[in-house]
């Protein structure tokens, strides 16, 4: 099966657009770091979207096998879901560093514009990383993972 960039089946790309494939895997990951699951309204109202848009997207991840559907109507990130969210969120938080410390950024205006920026890849994320001396928090608090080996080849 051909593969595309993140190592996803070139079928997932379809019409379906990479930003709202991110945005979910994002939402997904934030909503579910206190118990490892979320439900469909949780990241609804993280993406400010109705709850019934959710479930096409959700079906989606679940064909490209990035979450699983739990009981009682909850779902996580599969193993290959959250090194996939850990790669996209670390770029994310590069960014966010390189906003606030390099271009003094305002704080309010770095996570969306970060994020609108985080399609990057490794080579010049592990630049950034070297460039900032390996930040281990975000602005807000939040860790940044280093890169595993294991997680290069979701690595376009």
């Amino acid at each position: 099966m051909k593969r595309g960039k993140l190592g996803l089946p070139e079928y997932f790309w379809g019409d379906w657009v990479r930003n709202s494939r991110d945005n979910y895997l994002k939402a997904i990951f934030e909503c579910s770091q206190i118990t490892g699951t979320t439900r469909n309204k949780a990241i609804s109202d993280e993406l400010h979207i109705a709850p019934g848009s959710v479930s096409e997207a959700i079906a989606n991840l679940v064909t490209a096998k990035l979450i699983t559907r739990h009981i009682y109507g909850t779902v996580a990130l599969t193993p290959y879901g959250f090194a996939t969210a850990t790669v996209l969120m670390r770029h994310y938080y590069l960014l966010e560093v390189w906003l606030d410390r390099m271009l003094h950024y305002p704080l309010p205006l770095i996570p969306e514009l970060a994020w609108n920026m985080g399609d990057i890849d490794e080579d010049f994320a592990a630049q950034l990383d070297i460039y900032l001396g390996h930040p281990e928090l975000n602005p807000f608090g939040h860790p940044i993972m280093p890169l595993k080996l294991e997680n290069r080849h979701l690595i376009g």
